[in-house]
């Protein structure tokens, strides 16, 4: 008889176990879906290099940057930067950098070219900086003008020298500012 109650005892403390299981399986799922709703509705918040350091967080809205004019400006910049400064060593990242930012709709018209540039750079001595001069964001709050001086190396040489105007269109879907419209100008 002592052998039948020391295997009932055990089986009881093995369904407590399996209960105990099951109850933190239920558990665990309940919070993991708890917390991807949670991060699906909060506010998106973008941090471009050394903007945090010096001016804080910035939050992303659904209806846009709203008062953060300077915000948009240093996105402005650090993506006019990964397209515009560049060495043979690393062309085809900076571009790829680029062409990451860019809208599927503007991918498709002009991603792949600018891919192929990128690679094509990166097989030559070339290499180019752009020193930024001014950033001014339109009244809409969704275009930025860049405007700076192009210096274009042939080795160490600076084969050209140009004003630039680069204007970039934002569209914040999804909270995250991509890039719609992409135009360079030079200025005379």
């Amino acid at each position: 008889m002592r052998y039948l109650n020391i295997l009932k005892n055990q089986y009881r403390v093995s369904r407590a176990w399996m209960l105990t299981t099951l109850v933190l399986i239920i558990i665990s799922i309940v919070l993991a879906v708890t917390l991807v709703k949670a991060s699906n509705s909060m506010p998106v918040r973008l941090v471009s290099y050394d903007y945090l350091a010096n001016n804080g967080y910035v939050t992303v809205k659904e209806d846009g940057l709203s008062d953060a004019v300077g915000y948009l400006e240093s996105i402005a910049a650090a993506d006019v930067t990964n397209y515009t400064t560049w060495s043979n060593k690393n062309a085809d990242k900076q571009h790829a950098r680029f062409v990451n930012r860019l809208s599927p709709a503007l991918y498709n018209k002009i991603g792949k070219s600018i891919l192929d540039t990128g690679n094509k750079k990166s097989e030559t001595q070339e290499a180019q900086t752009f020193f930024i001069e001014e950033t001014k964001v339109s009244s809409a709050r969704n275009t930025v003008q860049v405007v700076g001086l192009l210096r274009m190396y042939q080795g160490i040489e600076v084969s050209k020298s140009t004003k630039m105007i680069y204007e970039l269109e934002y569209n914040n879907k999804n909270q995250v500012p991509k890039i719609t419209s992409f135009k360079a100008k030079e200025l005379k």
